[in-house]
């Protein structure tokens, strides 16, 4: 096996991983709350989210993915390496986190590690500074508004059920919960995958078989 070969599909494998890890962040959100609170089995939650994942690719867009793949560095500096080392120092961040109980987020770790790697790679002259605009200040905007508008939520739901019998109200939220958790298994995961999968072009251009031509 070639050098270049092996490196595409360490690139992709990687990819991968990175997919299984993160699904520990994700079932926290999605699985647990739903099984928790006996909602769904553990096996019917985890159906809901495989058939959320898979249908993600088919009805979403992934402007978020377009925005970091091709708006935080410049595309003259991208090549397998940079989107290697990207992912190997995003992938490195995810187990720690687990282990230590510390929550995360995709979009943060994704932008970082791609700067990081086109900087050590070429330089500040690789960056986009309009792309960093459009994702460094929401690491901090977004908790905040999050924040803020939960509890605007809280207050509405409180207002409009509080003269609800609790049956009523525990049937209403119950059958809530399967919608929230199909949203999140649909946006985030969508726009994750489609980060790597931006890059498999590139890095499939990458690799010429030893005849200089492609397969098929």
């Amino acid at each position: 096996m070639d050098g270049h070969l092996a490196l595409v599909i360490f690139i992709i494998a990687v990819a991968l991983v990175f997919d299984f890890l993160n699904g520990f962040h994700d079932a926290a959100n999605s699985i647990a709350t739903v099984v928790s609170t006996r909602v769904l089995s553990p096996r019917a939650a985890v159906l809901l989210a495989a058939v959320c994942n898979f249908s993600a690719a088919f009805l979403l867009e992934t402007k978020v993915a377009s925005t970091i793949g091709n708006d935080i560095v410049h595309v003259q500096f991208v090549d397998p390496y940079l989107v290697m080392f990207r992912a190997v120092g995003r992938d490195l961040l995810g187990p720690d986190h687990v282990v230590a109980g510390i929550a995360d987020e995709f979009l943060p770790r994704a932008g970082g590690g791609f700067a990081g790697a086109a900087v050590a790679r070429a330089g500040w002259i690789a960056l986009k500074p309009q792309g960093l605009l459009k994702v460094v200040p929401y690491i901090v905007i977004a908790p905040v508004v999050g924040m803020v508008l939960g509890r605007l939520m809280m207050m509405l739901m409180y207002t409009i059920f509080r003269k609800f019998p609790p049956r009523s109200v525990d049937h209403f939220f119950r059958r809530g919960q399967l919608v929230s958790a199909s949203i999140f298994r649909l946006q985030p995961r969508h726009e994750r995958r489609a980060k790597d999968n931006g890059h498999y072009p590139g890095v499939a251009d990458f690799y010429q078989p030893p005849s200089g031509r492609r397969p098929g």
